[in-house]
């Protein structure tokens, strides 16, 4: 994919302890803030997470979140790109505020292994409406302690690769071995997602679309009374920040299809 050539940055900023302003424009380099007097020094810091990617061909790529705007131009964001934190990173607080032009969406998720850049953004985006969304990725990283890193992702977008785009083009459904994890659907301007508890596994897969399209209240701006027949991205949630998507195809929501017939007199 390709990004605009104002900055096509991913910064990443230094260790800062205790009660501590984040200023609201992030500047590349370190962030000083003074420790409590009374506060015990920690000298944790935290390992620049890796960006896991692909090509638009769909071959593996993957840099640094601290690299210069100049090693970025050709990093590809697919739908399944992660960040890939440090064993001795994982399994702490990571909190999030994304803007995507007019999108704002913000949470809590936990570091790991793959924590999917697709949590981290207004669903919406990855729906067909939102082609292309440009957005800016405030993440802050917490330890047992209370100690905090701040860093960013800037310009990030995410657009489906080449096998991606193929599983929407062919209605392939893609296989996972985890079936008993929450879906989350997404469709234009909407997207709703199953409760993780109680989740009833063995009910087949197109079944539980229907009831995630179907449901009564959705999150998101709710138009299925004006869209036919939108491109909606079925996602399968992992754990507390994983994310793989399933199945992209045009779904006919529930009741907006209509059999038009026509009498010819002879």
């Amino acid at each position: 994919m390709k990004y605009p050539k104002s900055g096509r940055t991913v910064l990443f900023a230094s260790n800062v302890f205790g009660s501590c302003l984040w200023a609201s424009v992030f500047i590349v380099g370190n962030l000083a803030c003074s420790p409590s007097p009374n506060s015990q020094q920690d000298h944790w810091q935290l390992t620049p997470p890796e960006i896991i990617g692909t090509t638009k061909e769909g071959h593996s790529n993957k840099k640094s979140a601290n690299l210069k705007s100049s090693d970025q131009d050709g990093l590809q964001f697919n739908l399944e790109s992660y960040l890939k934190f440090s064993k001795a990173d994982r399994g702490l607080k990571l909190s999030f505020e994304t803007k995507c032009e007019e999108l704002f969406y913000q949470g809590t998720l936990t570091t790991a292994e793959v924590v999917s850049l697709a949590r981290l953004v207004p669903p919406q985006v990855l729906s067909d409406l939102y082609p292309g969304s440009s957005c800016q990725i405030s993440i802050k990283v917490e330890n047992q302690v209370g100690s905090i890193h701040h860093f960013q992702l800037k310009n990030v977008t995410l657009l489906p690769n080449a096998l991606e785009a193929n599983s929407s083009s062919s209605n392939h459904e893609r296989s996972s071995q985890t079936k008993l994890e929450p879906l989350r659907l997404v469709c234009g301007k909407w997207w709703s997602e199953e409760d993780r508890e109680p989740l009833n596994g063995a009910r087949p897969f197109e079944s539980r679309g229907r009831s995630l399209a179907s449901a009564a209240v959705v999150m998101g701006s709710d138009d299925r009374n004006l869209r036919m027949r939108p491109l909606c991205r079925v996602f399968q949630l992992h754990g507390e920040s994983g994310m793989s998507l399933k199945k992209s195809w045009p779904y006919a929501l529930p009741g907006l299809e209509t059999t038009i017939t026509k009498s010819i007199v002879l």
